[in-house]
């Protein structure tokens, strides 16, 4: 969690986090200059990443990423997801209420299943919805976007990030794996990059070892 912190603590990192893990559909419309790290306490707990970007229109929209580190599925997710959602409008208290995007970031070994969205854990939720609500439809519900590291190769990061993200997104993709040697050059070579602080370095190399 730390590290994790560390990668994207800053706002340089956050741009590249932000237009990897969402589809470009929808960072089309920000303005990714006016992108800046918001208070992430709230009343239902810390949210790990919480990201405020102004829109191309200029409405202020709330970039909701959970960054928590799974190493394997975590099933209520779209739950805790609800929670913070909530306890970031009541937080704000203010309309038009913020657009908000939960984000999970993955980069476990195993496939993840959990399902994508909040019906997914109903025990009715392959029933026809109508029968349960008469206007069809669920009254509540959470769909968050997936950033899976095991679908991303490492090219496409590097074509995507920039030297401090690429350098930290392969050791959150790489740290729980058995290397081969090509891997191993990979990820020398972007932990050594001279433009990378030399404090942020050290502890990356020291979350691979």
């Amino acid at each position: 969690d730390r590290m994790f912190k560390e990668i994207f603590s800053t706002v340089e990192a956050q741009q590249d986090l932000v237009t990897l893990s969402l589809p470009q559909e929808i960072t089309s419309r920000f303005r990714m200059n006016t992108l800046r790290e918001s208070a992430q306490e709230t009343k239902t707990g810390r949210i790990d990443l919480l990201l405020e970007v102004q829109t191309k229109s200029g409405v202020t929209e709330g970039v909701y990423i959970l960054v928590e580190h799974k190493s394997s599925n975590s099933p209520l997710v779209a739950v805790q997801l609800l929670e913070y959602v909530g306890g970031i409008m009541n937080r704000i208290k203010t309309r038009p209420i913020p657009v908000i995007w939960p984000i999970v970031f993955y980069h476990g070994t195993d496939p993840w299943t959990a399902p994508p969205e909040l019906t997914g854990l109903h025990g009715a939720a392959d029933l026809p919805a109508a029968r349960h609500v008469p206007f069809g439809g669920y009254p509540v519900n959470l769909r968050y976007h997936l950033f899976n590291l095991n679908d991303i190769p490492p090219e496409n990061i590097r074509a995507r990030t920039r030297a401090r993200a690429f350098a930290g997104i392969l050791a959150l993709k790489y740290v729980r794996r058995r290397l081969d040697n090509n891997e191993v050059s990979l990820i020398a070579k972007a932990t050594t990059q001279i433009n990378l602080p030399e404090g942020y370095r050290r502890d990356l190399t020291v979350y691979l070892f």
